[in-house]
């Protein structure tokens, strides 16, 4: 905060450290480091992929080389920390004691940068079950597409986070119940000014509090909060800015035939809602088009760059399909434009060297769509420290520490509840002895 006032003091005594999990934007733009989210575990091959009781593959979240957090935490110096769990339509992670069934911690003191990626189970279902078309490739599926069981990649880079609690927590007489505490609220005149005035100081720290953690993610990354991360059209504009920066040449739109293919695919997911309403063009005519340039794609190869003669060919395709009633051009085809580059921001975004062949002025039109700031709120992944919660805020007191807490979010196209979080625990003995096999997780949604 950039004022002195009378929360000072109690936010400096309720912070706590914690491991910013940060995601670069543009994703080559962080140092090279062996954390990551999503794509594929680098793990030794005398470990078992984590399975449930039943024999169930589970889905890899995320590795964390203790090698890459240059600054003092209480997790171990060296090794790598392997995040699995059950990512299927239902996210319902039933803990049975001090473990839970549906998830698994793997520290491995073998793992290295240069350990081969492992390949996934064969029987690993897909992301969000079979039926969801895996929640971050939606938009560029089909109906008769596979769904994807890989999570999106994405580097990692480890820094300091100062954090808060979500909320005050009173000190409660522990003897007393609820009800005793109703009739206290109803009889007693002081009890009820105090907790009266509890309530408001609640008030008061709750509403400083988002602006106090995205302070305190502007220290940390020196990225300042996009206040409106998505003002209406914003998608359309990003569309047409990238699409209109340049008419031929490198760097006009699409680059490369990757986005020629998940442009094509975004239309075929759903193209009736993408037609113009000319006569002069039908559905079937529009979808043959489609599936003859995403044919050329995976003939082509799509990190290949597009020729000129192509790049102009498909822009005067996409837009052909202008509403004559509408102005503004490229007016259907933005959302193809648009899905494209998603997709394609996502699909390099674990390769810097692929990452860095689109050019600046599309990641900085993108910026929005993968912003750490969600409706003006910070929402980011973190190790430790005073995490985030979406039904079930714990005092700073608590024993049991947060090991890892994955946010929601929809860069990386992965939501957890409705927007909620998924949390691995352990016990502070068991962190200590370096015991990651006790850790157990929990799925919380708003």
């Amino acid at each position: 905060m950039t004022n002195e006032t009378s929360f000072d003091a109690l936010f400096r005594q309720l912070r706590r450290d914690a491991v910013l999990l940060h995601k670069p934007y543009p994703p080559y733009a962080g140092p090279r480091t062996n954390s990551k989210f999503g794509g594929l575990p680098k793990l030794p091959a005398r470990y078992e992929w984590p399975r449930t009781s039943k024999g169930k593959p589970l889905h890899f979240f995320a590795q964390i080389d203790c090698g890459d957090i240059t600054f003092k935490s209480p997790l171990p110096k060296r090794g790598v920390l392997f995040f699995f769990g059950c990512d299927d339509d239902e996210q319902v992670w039933h803990q049975e004691g001090p473990t839970t069934d549906n998830c698994a911690v793997i520290y491995a003191l073998d793992a290295f940068a240069g350990t081969p990626a492992r390949e996934v189970p064969a029987d690993l279902p897909p992301i969000g079950g079979y039926w969801s078309f895996g929640r971050a490739w939606r938009e560029v599926m089909r109906e008769s597409d596979p769904g994807p069981n890989v999570h999106i990649e994405w580097p990692i880079q480890p820094l300091p986070l100062d954090t808060w609690p979500d909320t005050l927590f009173e000190d409660e007489d522990q003897s007393q119940s609820f009800l005793e505490r109703l009739h206290l609220w109803r009889t007693d005149t002081k009890f009820r000014q105090t907790a009266h005035a509890f309530g408001e100081q609640q008030r008061q720290y709750e509403h400083l509090l988002e602006q106090v953690r995205a302070d305190a993610f502007t220290k940390a990354t020196g990225e300042t909060p996009i206040v409106d991360p998505y003002p209406p059209a914003q998608d359309t504009n990003a569309a047409r800015e990238i699409f209109f920066h340049v008419e031929k040449g490198p760097e006009a739109y699409p680059q490369y035939w990757i986005s020629i293919h998940y442009a094509t695919r975004a239309l075929l997911h759903r193209p009736r809602s993408l037609m113009s309403p000319s006569v002069e063009l039908t559905e079937e005519g529009v979808v043959a088009i489609a599936e003859d340039w995403l044919r050329r794609s995976n003939e082509i190869g799509v990190d290949e760059p597009v020729s000129g003669e192509d790049r102009s060919a498909i822009r005067a395709w996409l837009l052909s399909m202008d509403s004559p009633r509408i102005p503004a051009p490229l007016n259907n085809a933005t959302t193809m434009v648009f899905e494209s580059l998603v997709a394609t921001i996502r699909s390099w975004a674990g390769d810097p060297d692929r990452a860095a062949r689109l050019t600046p002025h599309v990641y900085e039109a993108m910026r929005f769509r993968f912003s750490s700031f969600v409706y003006g709120r910070v929402h980011c992944s973190q190790m430790l420290g005073n995490a985030p919660s979406a039904q079930n805020p714990q005092p700073p007191d608590n024993p049991e520490i947060v090991l890892l807490n994955l946010s929601t979010d929809y860069g990386l196209g992965w939501s957890f509840g409705d927007g909620g979080f998924c949390t691995y625990w352990i016990m502070q003995n068991d962190l200590a002895r370096r015991d990651f096999s006790k850790a157990w997780g929990l799925i919380e949604g708003h």
